[in-house]
Order: C-alpha cells, then sequence, then structure tokens
C-alpha cells in the first residue's frame, strides 16, 4: 500500500493517483455549478450531494471493472480496460478529493458564480481528463 503513485493495483494499492486531482477537480466543478444554479444551497448541503453523487460514480467503477463482481452481476466478462484494478483505497482517496475541491471552491469562488466561469472550468476539466486519459495513469 503507497500513499502516492501513478498506478493504482489491486496487488499494489495506491491512496492517490494522478486522477486524484481531476477528482479534485470535479469538486471544485460541482460546487460552483451548485452555487449557479442552486443559490441557496449551503456548503454542507453540497457536500453531502457530492459525496452521494461522487459514491455512486465510485461504485459504479468498483462494480464495472472487478472482473469477479461484473460476472456474478451480469454473468459475462467485462470488455478490457485498464481501470480493472481499482481499489476501495484508491476510491476513498477519490472520494476525499472531490470533497476537498468543493471545500476550497467555496474558500475561492465568494462572488456569483457566472456561466462563463463554468463554462471554462468544464472546458479545461476536459483538457485535463484527455490528457490524463492519453497518459494512461490509473
Amino acid at each position: 500500500m503507497k500513499l502516492f503513485g501513478y498506478d493504482d493495483t489491486l496487488k499494489n494499492p495506491v491512496f492517490i493517483t494522478p486522477w486524484s486531482l481531476i477528482h479534485g477537480y470535479a469538486g471544485v466543478i460541482f460546487y460552483v455549478a451548485a452555487k449557479r444554479f442552486f443559490p441557496k444551497l449551503s456548503l454542507m448541503q453540497i457536500l453531502i450531494i457530492n459525496l452521494i453523487l461522487h459514491s455512486i460514480y465510485e461504485i459504479k467503477d468498483m462494480l464495472c471493472y472487478h472482473e469477479e463482481l461484473f460476472i456474478k452481476i451480469y454473468g459475462k466478462k467485462p470488455a478490457e480496460s485498464y481501470w480493472g484494478n481499482n481499489t476501495f483505497l484508491n476510491t476513498i482517496g477519490d472520494t476525499i478529493f472531490s470533497l476537498v475541491g468543493s471545500v476550497l471552491a467555496s474558500m475561492l469562488f465568494k462572488k456569483k458564480a457566472t456561466n462563463e466561469l463554468l463554462a471554462t472550468m468544464i472546458l479545461t476539466y476536459s483538457a485535463f481528463w484527455l490528457f490524463f486519459e492519453r497518459q494512461q495513469y490509473g
């Protein structure tokens, strides 16, 4: 078990990978979007919603990319994917990064979120995601 590494595998679990930064940035975007479209939500409400949605995403990853679970649920092997080694440790790390991203955003973006800010953040997120995807970090 390692605190930081480029590859999270079942044989060598890693708490923080480069993808953890993407999860953190997604938390920032989630906060900004929530404040843009639901300005009366408190930080705590946003964190709870973020935790629920991010946990659903991570559960989906665990179910889709772990061959044994996938076979039990769907009765067949999953498609080949280098993400097939996601560990529970990394899931916890990614979730923490997402929540920390939302908290940081609450400190950085005190003014009303604009459509332009949100669009810029989503485009930047997409560029980071594509870079990480091409580097095959995992």
